[in-house]
């Protein structure tokens, strides 16, 4: 991070300054102090707009994964409805028949079966690629947590350095 670095800039320029006898203080250049100053200044909005963008960007992940499941889902959905639809007009047909009637029902039975492990398969395989996403997204949002904290517990240490007397 910048910031840091320019903190400490900050802190050897006080820790080398000349000392004013008795007095515990110190002698620093005013143009150093403040030209630093001024980079904390133009630094920080930028390491904020980048920590937005990361949130922005993390939201935007839960929410195309989140359309593309339902996307799938629906999809899965309408193929099932699809195929329950044909299976019940072949059985309509078969059944129209008298003398088919009995292999009629157990051909839809068998379409039926078929239609409802297809369903079965495209919603767990619907259900297993949203899971594998979020996962994913779960796992990125860690590490971008981790990041952050690690970020704060260093600004921390570093804000409490710059408190303790000298």
């Amino acid at each position: 991070m910048k910031v840091m670095q320019l903190m400490d800039q900050l802190e050897d320029l006080v820790e080398n300054a000349s000392s004013v006898p008795l007095t515990g203080k110190a002698v620093v250049s005013r143009e150093e102090v403040l030209a630093i100053l001024n980079d904390i200044r133009l630094t920080i909005p930028d390491e904020i707009k980048q920590a937005q963008w990361i949130t922005e960007e993390r939201t935007k992940i839960l929410e195309d994964a989140e359309l593309e499941s339902s996307r799938i889902n629906k999809s899965a959905e309408k193929d099932v409805d699809q195929m329950m639809a044909e299976a019940q007009q072949r059985v309509e047909k078969m059944v129209q028949k008298d003398e088919i009637t009995r292999l009629a029902e157990e051909r839809a039975r068998e379409i039926v079966d078929k239609a409802n492990n297809q369903a079965d398969q495209i919603r767990n395989g619907a259900y297993r690629y949203a899971d594998e996403v979020m996962q994913k997204i779960q796992g990125n949002i860690e590490k971008l947590s981790k990041s952050i904290e690690k970020n704060r517990a260093e600004l921390a240490a570093y804000q409490a350095k710059t408190k303790s007397p000298q």
